[in-house]
């Protein structure tokens, strides 16, 4: 709008006007009008000049505060979107490691003497809020999202498990 606006006071005022003698000034002129700020130095003297001017006013009245509004409601989204998935990982972290089932696999491993045995393997974590794996298994936060993958109970407990499963073996 503004640039537009410039360019139309411009070719209005140039050759009657010495204030506005280039683009860059019609640029300045057309932003302090439009902001209501209107320093007073530089005023449009021809009649299509002040037209455009009003114009501009008019348009400029109207359109700020359309923009402002949706951009306010675009940061309102974004906020209820950035809740829900709180929310969402707050739930799913809580549920998901209060079974040792969720973060290990049990699986039939060969022995040396030819027979199986069901061994507690640790499966590829899977984050909670945008499905991202694999993850270490000693990852805190998601490696795509940065949402955390353990409670602070559930990481002691694991860290506590595997260094007592170390000192059995």
């Amino acid at each position: 709008l503004q640039s537009v606006a410039a360019g139309l006071v411009f070719a209005a005022e140039h050759a009657a006007n010495p204030g506005l003698s280039d683009y860059p000034t019609a640029l300045y002129f057309v932003l302090t009008t439009v902001t209501t700020v209107g320093f007073g130095d530089i005023v449009p003297i021809t009649a299509v000049g002040r037209m455009i001017v009003c114009a501009t006013i008019f348009a400029g009245a109207a359109i700020i505060p359309i923009q402002l509004s949706a951009f306010v409601n675009a940061l309102l989204d974004f906020r209820r979107d950035l809740e829900g998935k709180r929310i969402a990982g707050k739930q799913t972290t809580t549920n998901r490691f209060n079974d040792d089932e969720k973060a290990y696999e049990l699986v039939d491993e060969l022995q040396p003497d030819g027979s199986y045995d069901k061994v507690k393997t640790i499966t590829l974590l899977c984050c909670p809020i945008c499905n991202a794996k694999p993850h270490l298994e000693a990852a805190t936060f998601c490696w795509c999202c940065g949402s955390p993958l353990w409670g602070a109970t559930a990481r002691a407990n694991y860290l506590q498990e595997s260094s007592d499963d170390d000192r059995q073996h």
